[in-house]
């Protein structure tokens, strides 16, 4: 009987393990000469956002990646549609002019922004157009000053514990700049956990 209810004590704190570890997604992106490389990790409920490793090329002796992750969020009321220059917001307190946004809708896809001015207490104009339609409840990130490495014109890697850690129930975004053909985020991955 000891032996069985141990076997059973194992087998839940296994359980109880498993459910608790954490996943991981890569992601990949090429720049081009109109945009530069990048990756946006979606926010998930009650996790934080690790990035352990990140694998780059480019050909820019000024290339630099940055980090952020979102430090206000907020959400949609009503439709946006992709063709919008408008985003609607619950409110746009903690909004500034040039303020990087990133956005995502419930089903989770992402989209990022940048905004132009404050249109009223609920409208912010945007630099272009949103790109994605969003329905209503979509939920509008304020991204951080960005934390950034030089990395000029190399092919590299950088991987550990922690290349960059998010805020929790946060996105965390990538970007390699300067904007050109042969700038490539190879592969970003990230723990949630």
């Amino acid at each position: 009987m000891k032996k069985i209810l141990i076997i059973a004590a194992s087998l839940a704190l296994a359980a109880v393990a498993h459910a608790a570890s954490p996943t991981y997604t890569t992601l990949a992106n090429n720049g081009n000469a109109a945009s530069p490389a990048s990756v946006i990790f979606k926010a998930a409920p009650q996790q934080q956002i690790r990035l352990v490793s990140c694998n780059w090329n480019s050909d820019s002796n000024t290339a630099v990646l940055s980090f952020t992750t979102g430090v206000g969020a907020y959400y949609t009321p009503i439709t946006n549609a992709a063709a919008d220059t408008n985003l609607y917001v619950n409110t746009t307190n903690g909004f500034t002019a040039s303020s990087a946004l990133v956005v995502q809708t419930p089903a989770g896809l992402v989209t990022n922004v940048t905004v132009s001015s404050l249109i009223n207490a609920t409208n912010v104009g945007l630099s272009a157009a949103i790109g994605l339609a969003l329905p209503p409840n979509s939920q509008v990130f304020i991204m951080s000053s960005a934390t950034t490495l030089p990395v000029g014109a190399t092919t590299n890697w950088q991987g550990s514990e922690a290349v960059y850690v998010g805020s929790v129930d946060r996105p965390v975004r990538v970007v390699l700049t300067p904007a050109l053909v042969t700038n490539r985020l190879n592969g970003v991955t990230a723990r949630y956990e």
